[in-house]
């Protein structure tokens, strides 16, 4: 089976197509070009690109991948210092990693989180935010540990 595959431009606009593309790829295809605008350091089109693909991979059940593509929305709007939509998309990707159950990047996006709010000298609302990165952060060392200590006795 044969189908065609890549970017075109029409009208001064670049599109994904593929005859018969699933919506986690054609995710992936704009976060792909997104990420070559932002190495590019154009943010205004690097942000266009990564909101369709957020748009695609809300459409599927990878939430890790749409937890990765809200928190790159995040980083974008940190770096034009649009601290609150930063601030959305760092909840929205802190929403998906706990639905993917990691951890880790559940970790990154609430620090994210009070660091935005530290940035706009708003100190009540980012130490909710440290207290629970830190907290969590215990939780995962913890759990490192124990799985480190485990590993011992099974040799």
């Amino acid at each position: 089976i044969s189908s065609s595959i890549g970017w075109k431009k029409e009208n001064g606009n670049w599109y994904y197509y593929r005859d018969n593309g699933n919506n986690q790829e054609k995710a992936l295809a704009y976060l792909y070009h997104a990420l070559t605008k932002f190495y590019a350091d154009n943010m205004d089109e690097t942000i266009s690109y990564v909101a369709q693909a957020a748009v695609y991979t809300e459409l599927t059940d990878n939430y890790n991948t749409s937890g990765q593509i809200y928190h790159l929305l995040c980083h974008c709007y940190k770096n034009q210092q649009d601290y609150e939509l930063g601030i959305t998309y760092c909840k929205k990707a802190r929403e998906q990693y706990a639905k993917a159950g990691t951890k880790r990047n559940e970790l990154l996006a609430i620090y994210e989180i009070g660091f935005l709010y530290y940035l706009q000298d708003k100190y009540n609302e980012a130490f909710p935010y440290f207290t629970e990165a830190k907290e969590l952060s215990k939780q995962l060392l913890q759990r490192k540990q124990t799985q480190a200590t485990d590993k011992k006795q099974s040799l």
